[in-house]
């Protein structure tokens, strides 16, 4: 009997933007590898062959699953095949469109489905693999924003999309993997299109637990994160910088674990560039040709992505950069993310804390929403440039391509490709 497996990757991540707005969200790298390595790490070790659901900037995700290759090369002895969705129709439809791929296979015993934008350590992920649990589930504080399961003895037999906040029926909520039989195959039939014109997977998977009810498997408070806006991206990455370091990375011939200066390990590629009187606060991780120059500080559950520029005197805290981005110097950046290939001017500034102390808000979907978090800084798209001494204020979001001229201030959101001068 085989095992085969569907990632689900089409999305647009529009609450993401504007890091979305030049890729797909399972290519965000996180603690160092993009988000679709990780599920297919954890996949192969029991699926002998994987179809990615693509469909926005499909040719960024096809660049991803090539380069999950190079952080393991075990990863080339199975089967992936790339399958456009073509239409935006769901998860259901996703599936659906998967599916068509494996259903041939007349000794298919068991289907995985993985949504290619939820982060779970490798471990908990293996765990839920290999153990008879059928669908992964957690406990969140905030369940009125997510799937929320109906468990009847024990057996999840459907499940509520965002209920009403106070009148979902408990906080376990469904993670983003799912095992089918062939036999619940059918439940994708008779899928309706729900209020928000979409066919949805837990609609299946309400049908396939009124039939015989699907085992939970639940994991910890706080191991599971769903890559769904930008703050639960630095989460995520945060928790992936500290399982590389748990399990000494992907690849450990091309990485090293090195005591950071605070006395904390950190994961250092072995052909990142540490200039002299640079001063690394763990954990952190420092991807291939990554540069810190001298005096550059770098603190805890910052990613160096490939090819970054870290200047002299700037200072980096629990941040993200993304390829080729560059922060040349003088500058701080606290609780970010800077697009790829973006450029800021010396002593460009992220504030992170509001004046009055209380949680940052950000825009998401023209919605002003908590972060939840005390700290917050800017999130920066791809292809930015600041000019010199640009101060960006706590929550703001810079769009992809726009320009920022020297000495100005930015209190509100920028649009993809603006120029913002200082009286405007």
């Amino acid at each position: 009997m085989s095992k085969k497996a569907i990632i689900l990757a089409a999305g647009k991540g529009e609450r993401l933007r504007p890091i979305t707005s030049t890729r797909p969200k399972p290519s965000i790298p996180i603690g160092g590898e993009p988000i679709i390595c990780k599920h297919i790490r954890a996949l192969s070790t029991v699926a002998d062959s994987i179809v990615v659901v693509v469909g926005y900037m499909k040719e960024k995700l096809i660049e991803s699953v090539e380069l999950c290759k190079e952080y393991d090369p075990n990863i080339s002895r199975i089967t992936i095949k790339l399958v456009d969705q073509q239409q935006e129709l769901g998860t259901g439809h996703a599936v659906k469109t998967g599916l068509q791929e494996i259903v041939k296979d007349e000794n298919l015993d068991e289907i995985i489905i993985a949504y290619g934008d939820v982060y779970l350590p490798h471990r908990k992920y293996v765990e839920f693999l290999d153990r008879d649990g059928e669908i992964l589930a957690s406990v969140v504080d905030n369940p009125w924003e997510y799937g929320v399961l109906l468990v009847e003895h024990g057996l999840v037999k459907g499940v509520i999309e965002k209920p009403r906040r106070g009148e979902e029926p408990s906080k376990l909520v469904f993670s983003g993997l799912l095992k089918m039989n062939r036999i619940d195959i059918d439940s994708l039939d008779g899928l309706r299109l729900s209020p928000r014109g979409e066919y949805e997977l837990t609609d299946a998977i309400g049908v396939i637990g009124t039939k015989r009810g699907l085992k939970p498997y639940t994991l910890d408070r706080g191991l599971w994160t769903d890559v769904g806006r930008p703050w639960d991206l630095l989460e995520a990455n945060s928790r992936a910088i500290l399982e590389c370091i748990e399990n000494n990375c992907w690849n450990s011939e091309n990485y090293n674990l090195r005591e950071s200066d605070n006395g904390e390990l950190s994961v250092l590629h072995k052909e990142s560039i540490v200039e002299r009187n640079s001063v690394i606060y763990g954990p952190v991780a420092i991807e291939a040709h990554a540069r810190l120059k001298p005096y550059a500080f770098i603190r805890d559950f910052t990613l160096l992505y490939r090819n970054t520029v870290a200047g002299a005197h700037t200072e980096i805290k629990n941040s993200m950069l993304l390829e080729n981005a560059k922060v040349p110097h003088q500058s701080y950046i606290g609780d970010s993310i800077i697009g790829e290939y973006s450029n800021l001017g010396a002593s460009t500034q992220t504030a992170n804390l509001r004046f009055d102390d209380k949680p940052v808000k950000m825009t998401i979907k023209d919605k002003r929403v908590s972060t939840g978090r005390r700290k917050m800084g800017a999130i920066i798209g791809a292809h930015v440039k600041t000019g010199i001494g640009v101060l960006i204020y706590p929550g703001v979001k810079i769009g992809a391509y726009s320009w920022i001229y020297p000495g100005c201030v930015v209190s509100r959101d920028v649009p993809d490709r603006t120029v913002m001068k200082c009286n405007s």
